[in-house]
């Protein structure tokens, strides 16, 4: 019994380099991201920001979608914005329209505050995923109805009032 206690031992040895080297190709390294706020603003707790302003910017949205604003809509910061607006422009329909059939899991990526053009101001990055439907008409097969699922990240910005007087 002491002999294979013994050379079990002895195999557990022998292996612990192996089996700590193998543990090296394990380890997950964080992807490094650039940050979200904008240099000089104040990170803040995070604050549900109210849905009627979500909900206002998505309407603005799917209305300048397949027009000449959309691309008004889309962030500077956004990847490729010019191809995106340049491929709507050219392989959507001419007559399709985009309609907003729910909103749903909306949640608040980042906040910040910043100085502003009109003072200090909460910005608010916000997930939504959308459900949309695309209708058009099409020359050979006639009325056609699409579906889909989106998730926007928008920029929600509100004016901070700050109290005139001290506590």
């Amino acid at each position: 019994m002491f002999r294979y206690l013994h050379k079990i031992a002895l195999l557990l040895l022998a292996l612990a380099p192996a089996m700590l080297a193998a543990s090296e190709f394990r380890r997950f390294e964080p992807i490094v991201v650039a940050p979200r706020q904008q240099e000089g603003a104040l990170e803040v707790e995070r604050q549900p920001v109210p849905e009627e302003l979500v909900r206002e910017g998505v309407m603005a949205i799917v209305a300048a979608w397949n027009g000449p604003d959309f691309g008004d809509y889309v962030s500077e910061r956004a990847y490729d914005k010019s191809r995106l607006v340049d491929s709507l422009a050219l392989h959507a329909p001419r007559d399709a329209s985009l309609r907003l059939l729910s909103m749903q899991n909306m949640q608040t990526l980042a906040q910040f505050e910043r100085t502003g053009d009109d003072g200090v101001e909460l910005v608010s990055e916000v997930s939504v995923e959308l459900v949309t439907q695309v209708e058009y008409e099409d020359p050979v097969s006639g009325f056609q109805r699409r579906n889909g699922n989106v998730e926007l990240v928008l920029e929600v910005t509100q004016p901070l009032i700050e109290a005139l007087w001290e506590e």
